[in-house]
């Protein structure tokens, strides 16, 4: 048997006693670190994601809320421009000056409200509608006495 070798070392007695099929795999510690890695940037990924999304739905509320204040001042300003430029009328300021002073025009009648029931008394009033200097509260008397 010439092209028969004996096997000779420990090596070549254990490859004879196992055939390469049944001898056991071993599993490298570097394949299990491989898969460690995936698993552990997959579980941060996860985390992460989760994170951002929570921070982004929390700004996405708040963005609402400061769009919601910023339509409410905005209607709060046309309101005052508006208000603004109503003051600034002839209109306005005939009927700021009927209220605050009791201004009237020549020959018309107050109607005032008493204990009694509402009286009218026809009353002098001056032509021009307001005096260059508004009368101190002390100076103000009412046009018609107040019935009794």
């Amino acid at each position: 048997m010439a092209g028969r070798r004996e096997p000779h070392s420990t090596e070549d007695r254990q490859q004879k006693q196992y055939p390469p099929e049944k001898q056991k795999k071993k599993v490298s510690h570097f394949g299990q670190l491989k898969i460690l890695i995936v698993v552990g940037v997959l579980i941060y990924s996860g985390v992460t994601f989760a994170n951002l999304q929570s921070t982004f739905t929390g700004r996405m509320d708040r963005l609402a809320e400061k769009n919601r204040e910023i339509a409410e001042y905005e209607r709060e300003r046309d309101y005052l421009l508006n208000e603004r430029d109503y003051v600034q009328t002839d209109e306005s300021i005939e009927q700021q000056a009927r209220i605050q002073f009791g201004w009237l025009y020549e020959n018309e009648v107050l109607y005032v409200e008493g204990q009694g029931g509402a009286s009218a008394q026809p009353t002098e009033s001056p032509s021009e509608p307001i005096a260059e200097e508004s009368p101190t509260p002390e100076e103000q008397t009412p046009s018609v006495p107040a019935a009794e």
